[in-house]
């Protein structure tokens, strides 16, 4: 991004100045290193909070501007008295496993920080069709060693693809993973995986379909691939994100 700033007068001279005697290479260099002391001067996770309530961007927009983690800044979330836009509201659609599903990076969090991973591990042979784009290929693999260190002896192994790179309007508060993720499923008719209420909201303003990760949760259990007792077990390890579900979703046990 290119950013024209006008400076003139005492300010100009001393930067010039600054150029002169080799502190900077530039006055672009200047302009950048006072740029970056502002940013570090400030409550970066403060303004973030004030993006994520107020603006309503995605989480993984706030923790990108907080330049903090998912883990942390759902913490900071919740010291400040703030939940999560996690998770699904309204109904839960029942995942098709003819259809090309294709997962954001909070998705991907999701499913790795909760019993989630075993669900994918356990339909993995039934579905597919499970995508994450490239450029998310380490995250992927973070989250799946993170898994692992916490006891997950059997993860699910999501299929890459290469999805173009688009960067968002700035009407938009989400990344471009997220962005990028949009468009390639408007393109190929796929199905978007994501559980950030944000992201749903505007892949549904764009003509995408989007589920929720426990749409998977929710056909596991009606197919009978898992029992009761499991299902609770992964209900009870979203609660502690803390995620969103409908109660109607633990009704299906009964």
């Amino acid at each position: 991004m290119v950013v024209s700033v006008e400076i003139s007068g005492v300010l100009e001279h001393k930067l010039r100045r600054l150029v002169d005697l080799g502190i900077y290479a530039s006055v672009s260099e200047a302009v950048r290193d006072a740029v970056r002391r502002m940013l570090s001067s400030m409550d970066l996770r403060r303004i973030a909070l004030n993006f994520y309530v107020v603006k309503g961007s995605s989480l993984s927009y706030a923790c990108e501007f907080a330049e903090t983690t998912c883990p942390k800044f759902i913490d900071y979330l919740l010291i400040n008295g703030v939940t999560p836009g996690l998770g699904w509201q309204g109904d839960v659609p029942e995942a098709d496993p003819s259809r090309g599903y294709l997962f954001d990076s909070i998705s991907i969090f999701i499913i790795f920080n909760t019993l989630l991973y075993n669900i994918f591990y356990r339909i993995s042979g039934i579905f597919t069709e499970l995508y994450i784009p490239e450029s998310l290929v380490h995250y992927y693999r973070l989250m799946s060693a993170t898994a692992s260190r916490l006891g997950a002896r059997k993860l699910p192994d999501f299929k890459t693809i290469k999805v173009r790179e688009s960067k968002p309007p700035q009407s938009l508060l989400v990344t471009r993973h997220e962005y990028s993720i949009i468009n390639y499923a408007k393109n190929t008719k796929m199905v978007v995986v994501s559980d950030d209420f944000y992201v749903q909201k505007i892949a549904s303003q764009n003509n995408v379909e989007v589920v929720p990760s426990i749409s998977f949760l929710l056909y596991t259990i009606k197919k009978k691939i898992i029992n009761n007792i499991e299902y609770k077990e992964v209900l009870l390890s979203l609660r502690g994100l803390p995620y969103t579900y409908p109660s109607s979703i633990e009704v299906e046990l009964q």
